[in-house]
């Protein structure tokens, strides 16, 4: 979970690629750094937090002409400036960033050291420079063969770029990177988006791939897939990216495209002829369980299964058809168990050309660009869309929201120290999605529940004033309301009419519309509370190591 981002080419000013790379903190943000040298000198700049605008300011004049860049959520030692990336050899020669976890890093260090190689970090990126330092200093080839050395010595899933003398190699294995080309640049990120931006044609590199450089030269005796991008902006919104997200949203009818359309219908005759298993994490598997509701109407029966758990199923996947739902399509759960499984995969991803569109038999794409705030909104409401694709023709009109409802009642929850949503049947995933957005821009205690399970326990947590949101209008989620209610639960409804059990209510249309509330409550909470939604503390956006 850490974002990569480098640059080679001609000497040109730092200040566009240090804004981008602030771009990166959405896949990690407790830690930042960059190394950069245009022949005549070498910077190097970490630090601990996010990158300010007078950092950016600071270096304004700064020209570059290598410049490799991390941003850092902390696996391996704790955050502080001597653990954030680049990392160097003993010597200041080679310098490396990384994404992944190097497994044997504790033996190649102990190897290291007993050579007279000390190390200045805890994390086990710093192995890589050390290594290459060590291969060099032995004469034992050039960059590539070094490179290639050390690939079949270090295990574990990782990529990394790293820098020597003007001259850099790229690595992938598991985690992402994509090597874009311009005119006078080679770009290299673990962020489709962003290579996409700033290069007019990119690589999308395999597992096990090795690049290396010189400038905006580039040797490899891979055969690389080249794509033609199509180019994206990204408005800065002026309040937060949650926020700008949650309006996007609007726009969902980007899903209802004919290349999408083929591959849903694809979908269904598959579906007819093969046991279905549907998988996700977090937020994906809640959409998941949405599209086992939604199939269940048309008679199809799915088994959900959450991404982490995959390693269980692994024996009863062969010759069944697996859709699996990731906004990245970097999911390492996911991953990890079904690239060498022999069944039919159908992606439901937001990033063409990431490893799961490229392992899948056909994918459906969310087409609702870069989401940057970690609490997934519009990518989650693409991932529930295509349920509706499936099972209909064409959506209902999504009304528009009585924000100032929702925000008196997030008014009213921003000192609580728990909240309750309870649901039925299809309401019951969106039941754990509500749940999770409070969680993770809140942190008030949230929990969903089917709402029937109360009585088998959870009922037990209710005390007077606890806020109970009540999902959906089936008869027997609004008795179980009047359970709560009776116990000193405050219940807040969200649906289409008002009920008498309702202590407070915000209308909701239709299904999508109550997603939309949910998320608004949230963010509203959120912003009372004096937090920032976008960068929740403890996570990160793109779960890419296990």
């Amino acid at each position: 979970m850490c974002g990569i981002l480098a640059r080679f080419g001609n000497n040109t000013i730092i200040t566009p690629y240090l804004k981008t790379l602030k771009e990166l903190e959405y896949r990690g943000y407790d830690s930042f750094g960059f190394f950069s040298t245009d022949l005549a000198q070498k910077i190097i700049n970490k630090d601990t937090g996010t990158i300010e605008q007078n950092q950016i300011q600071e270096y304004s004049t700064l020209t570059t002409t290598s410049f490799i860049a991390h941003t850092r959520w902390a696996t391996h030692g704790g955050v502080n400036k001597e653990n954030a990336h680049p990392h160097c050899d003993y010597n200041e020669n080679f310098y490396v960033v990384m994404n992944g976890i190097i497994e044997n890093h504790y033996q190649m260090r102990s190897f290291l050291e007993e050579k007279g190689y000390s190390f200045s970090s805890q994390t086990d990126t710093e192995v890589i420079p050390q290594l290459f330092a060590y291969y060099y200093d032995n004469n034992y080839g050039d960059l590539e063969t070094i490179a290639k050395i050390i690939k079949k010595e270090l295990q574990g899933d990782f990529s990394y770029v790293l820098f020597f003398e003007n001259s850099y190699v790229v690595y992938k294995n598991k985690n992402p990177l994509i090597f874009g080309i311009n005119d006078q640049d080679i770009i290299v990120s673990s962020d489709y988006h962003i290579v996409q931006d700033l290069a007019t044609q990119f690589y999308v590199l395999k597992d096990g791939d090795i690049i290396t450089g010189k400038e905006t030269k580039f040797t490899s005796s891979l055969t690389l897939e080249e794509t033609t991008p199509q180019h994206t902006t990204q408005s800065i919104p002026t309040t937060t990216y949650m926020e700008k997200e949650i309006l996007e949203q609007e726009n969902i009818s980007q899903i209802d495209t004919s290349h999408n359309r083929e591959v849903i219908e694809e979908l269904k005759q598959a579906m007819k002829k093969k046991e279905v298993f549907i998988v996700g994490a977090g937020s994906s598997y809640h959409a998941a369980l949405i599209m086992h509701y939604k199939l269940l109407q048309d008679n199809i029966l799915t088994t959900p299964i959450i991404a982490s758990e995959l390693s269980s199923y692994t024996h009863l996947l062969e010759d069944s058809l697996i859709v699996a739902f990731s906004q990245s399509g970097e999911t390492a759960d996911i991953l990890a168990n079904l690239e060498n499984v022999d069944a039919t995969i159908y992606a439901i991803v937001n990033t063409p050309y990431s490893t799961l569109d490229r392992i899948s038999n056909n994918s459906v794409y969310l087409n609702c660009g870069k989401e940057v705030s970690v609490a997934s909104t519009k990518a989650f409401f693409h991932q529930v869309g295509v349920s509706y694709l499936l099972t209909q023709q064409s959506f209902d009109e999504i009304f528009k929201i009585h924000q100032a409802s929702i925000e008196s009642i997030a008014q009213q929850l921003t000192n609580s120290n728990q909240c309750f949503l309870i649901g039925k049947g299809i309401y019951s995933p969106l039941a754990l999605e509500g749940a999770l957005k409070i969680k993770e821009t809140t942190y008030i205690h949230a929990e969903g529940f089917v709402s029937g399970e109360l009585k088998h326990g959870s009922l037990a947590l209710i005390e007077e004033g606890t806020p109970v949101i009540v999902l959906g209008e089936d008869k027997r989620v609004l008795n179980n309301a009047e359970e709560i209610k009776t116990r000193g639960g405050v219940i807040i409804g969200i649906g289409s009419q008002r009920e008498e059990v309702f202590d407070e209510w915000i209308f909701s249309n239709s299904y999508l519309d109550t997603i939309i509330v949910l998320q608004l409550l949230a963010l509203f909470i959120s912003l009372n509370k004096g937090l920032n939604p976008d960068k929740p503390r403890n996570l990160a956006k793109s779960v890419t190591v296990r």
